[in-house]
């Protein structure tokens, strides 16, 4: 509108009136481009442009306006508010030093999300299609529903949902309990990038499945038990369930007395030793052969004496089958245990039959006679290099 090398000392009196309106009028306007054009206007003059929301002075050096300051300082000292007159607002900060872009004493709001001394505050309730805090334009983010609630969503469908009982996953609202999962196939995986370790958690229908390495990559795979840091059982990847050493066992039916545990399998061969004496005396020679099974507390062995040489042995001793596996437990009652004994070439009398006594490692033949006690069978009834026995036995151990 103005020219601002105007009036002059040669203008009229008309036109140095009009010229100094016109400059106010500028002035008046702030010099913005928008509603007047100036010329002449002198080294650092200062106008607002409102088609770019800024403000801007002028340097006759390059003849144009440039960016008043690239940083500006607005103090307030009570409540204001900023605006941006556009149909896309935006306020843009940037950091030019080592300073903050935006340093706030007390607290802002900005467009329900309050920003507080220590804390930022969403002032509404959001939703997971909307969440209140997410990147741009994106419906992933997190969305704020309640008071003590607090949601995760991906895509615009809620993921997690974070409460003072627990955090849901795949919809759960109300979480029963500190991770609470509510898929119709909950799972949990854990991979470990170190190795070839994989874990899985999942319910399948009726069944809940904890799959280890499902993909088989490693053909060695354990799942392990430990209890305050003590390994109690493994289930190992040939499919053996095994107790650590040390423990008691297995218990039924909710009992819960350590006697009443299922706490060994085991089963073996051991050769046994043929002599005339439980302990010490000469043995006798052949070919002899010996299993047994143990379960808990119960063995049952079986053994094979074939071609039984008993030179050198006292012919009038009890013949003993010594070296069995495990001693023979004792119990009230100075008890012994029986099993059935099948003699070939020997000199029986009466029905035979394996005894063992107890707290013992070492058995006898003994025969049934009526009215009188047992008559353990001795050496000499056996004959030397020809004799066969084989007896089968079970018996509780100590």
């Amino acid at each position: 509108m103005a020219n601002h090398s105007l009036p002059e000392l040669t203008s009229t009196y008309s036109e140095f009136l009009t010229n100094i309106k016109d400059r106010l009028t500028d002035l008046a306007v702030g010099l913005d481009p928008t509603v007047t054009t100036a010329s002449s206007v002198p080294n650092n003059a200062i106008r607002w442009n409102s088609t770019e929301f800024t403000w801007q002075k002028y340097n006759s050096t390059i003849s144009d306006w440039v960016p008043l300051s690239s940083k500006y300082a607005i103090t307030l000292a009570g409540p204001a508010t900023l605006e941006a007159n556009s149909s896309s607002p935006t306020l843009q900060l940037t950091q030019t030093g080592s300073g903050n872009a935006l340093s706030v004493t007390g607290n802002a709001l900005l467009n329900n999300v309050k920003i507080e001394t220590s804390a930022i505050s969403i002032t509404t309730t959001s939703s997971a299609a909307a969440p209140s805090i997410k990147p741009g334009s994106d419906t992933s983010g997190f969305f704020y529903l309640s008071s003590g609630v607090l949601g995760l969503s991906i895509g615009g469908t809620e993921t997690l949902r974070f409460t003072s009982t627990g955090v849901g996953f795949g919809g759960v609202e109300s979480p029963a309990s500190l991770i609470h999962l509510g898929t119709s196939s909950p799972e949990i995986r854990f991979d470990n990038t170190g190795s070839l370790g994989t874990v899985q958690v999942k319910q399948s229908a009726s069944d809940f499945l904890i799959t280890i390495d499902p993909e088989n990559l490693d053909a060695t795979s354990t799942l392990k038990v430990l209890i305050d840091g003590t390994e109690k059982h493994r289930t190992t990847s040939d499919g053996f369930f095994r107790l650590a050493s040390g423990t008691y066992g297995i218990q039924f039916n909710g009992d819960t007395s350590l006697a009443n545990s299922l706490n060994d399998y085991e089963e073996g061969t051991f050769t046994p030793v043929v002599a005339d004496s439980e302990t010490g005396g000469v043995t006798a020679t052949g070919n002899f052969y010996a299993n047994y099974v143990k379960i808990g507390k119960l063995v049952t062995v079986t053994l094979s004496i074939r071609d039984m040489t008993t030179t050198g042995m006292v012919g009038a001793n009890d013949l003993y089958i010594r070296n069995l596996p495990f001693a023979s437990a004792s119990k009230p009652g100075s008890i012994y245990y029986t099993g059935t004994a099948v003699l070939n070439r020997s000199t029986v009398v009466n029905t035979p039959a394996s005894v063992l006594f107890e707290s013992s490692t070492a058995l006898r033949i003994g025969e049934t006679v009526a009215n009188a006690l047992t008559d353990f069978m001795i050496v000499s009834e056996f004959t030397s290099g020809a004799a066969n026995i084989f007896v089968t036995i079970t018996y509780e151990t100590a």
